[in-house]
């Protein structure tokens, strides 16, 4: 689980589960993700306190791309309100995955940020009916989309015998 601005007690079994980063090499390209969300979108998000995603995400940023990350992808967990808010204030990010509202965009939406640049918002929807894929090109600097697709799921979509075996190591025994 991937929570930059989730605060856990030191002594809660959430703690092992919940890292603020992950770096990832994908085809020899360096991506680093993290995941933000904000008070109000649990009923109850204890124990985790829920730091401001807008104090989180610049340092967070910063850190990724100190350690390696040529494109930096953002999980949120706020809505298409806050994830335009956060790609237009924030720097850095190439691609916001939206989540919490159930938004469905056909195509990245590109929000303009500061001091140049673009951030790309990517949301499939609500209770997995679609499945996104996004291809990156990476060229120095410059992250580009290659294609997007929203994949359509259903009970008759079968599963990944890889995806299938965690889900299947994480029911209890």
């Amino acid at each position: 689980i991937l929570g930059a601005n989730l605060q856990i007690p030191a002594t809660h079994p959430l703690r092992s589960w919940v890292v603020p980063t992950l770096i990832k090499e994908v085809n020899g390209v360096k991506v680093g993700f993290f995941g933000l969300s904000y008070k109000g979108a649990l009923a109850d998000p204890s124990p985790a306190t829920i730091l401001p995603y807008l104090t989180i995400a610049p340092p967070t940023v910063n850190a990724l791309r100190s350690a390696g990350a040529q494109v930096v992808v953002c999980l949120t967990h706020f809505g298409m309100v806050r994830s335009r808010s956060l790609a237009g204030l924030v720097p850095g990010i190439d691609v916001i995955v939206n989540g919490h509202d159930n938004a469905v965009l056909e195509q990245p939406e590109s929000v303009a940020q500061p001091g140049g640049g673009t951030t790309l918002i990517v949301s499939a929807g609500s209770y997995y009916r679609y499945v996104g894929r996004l291809r990156l090109l990476v060229n120095g600097g410059t992250v580009s989309v290659v294609d997007y697709a929203l994949l359509g799921a259903d009970a008759d979509t079968p599963s990944l015998p890889a995806v299938q075996q965690a889900i299947d190591a994480l029911k209890p025994g």
